[in-house]
C-alpha cells in the first residue's frame, strides 16, 4: 500500500479529503494546513463543495485548495489590520467609503 505524498500529488485518502471539506464548511483555522496537504490532489471534489468554494463543478481538491488560500490570507490581513485600528475599507482599498478622500 502506498503512502500519500502531498508534493507528488495523486489520490488522497478519504479521511483527509473529508477533513478538508469539514474545515471549508466551518471556516476552520485548520483549512490552511489541509489545503497545503491537498495542494496536488487529483481527486474530484463533490459538487456541493465546488459550489461552496465557488469553483467549477468537477474541480479537483487541488483547485479547491488553491482557491481557499488567497481568501484566507486576505482574511488574516484584514483581521490583523483591524487589531491595529485600521478600517476594513482602507485595508481592502475601497476609498469610496473613506471620509478623508
Amino acid at each position: 500500500m502506498s503512502k500519500y505524498r502531498p508534493a507528488q500529488g495523486g489520490h488522497v485518502p478519504i479521511d483527509l479529503r473529508a477533513e478538508f471539506e469539514g474545515a471549508a464548511r466551518f471556516d476552520s483555522p485548520e483549512l490552511w494546513v489541509l489545503s497545503g496537504q491537498l495542494w496536488n490532489c487529483t481527486d474530484v471534489m463533490p459538487d456541493d463543495l465546488c459550489g461552496l468554494l465557488d469553483v467549477q463543478v468537477g474541480s479537483t481538491f487541488a483547485q479547491g485548495a488553491r482557491r481557499v488560500r488567497p481568501d484566507m490570507r486576505m482574511k488574516a490581513e484584514i483581521e490583523a489590520a483591524e487589531r491595529e485600528g485600521f478600517d476594513r475599507r482602507w485595508v481592502l482599498g475601497d476609498e469610496r467609503d473613506n471620509p478623508d478622500t
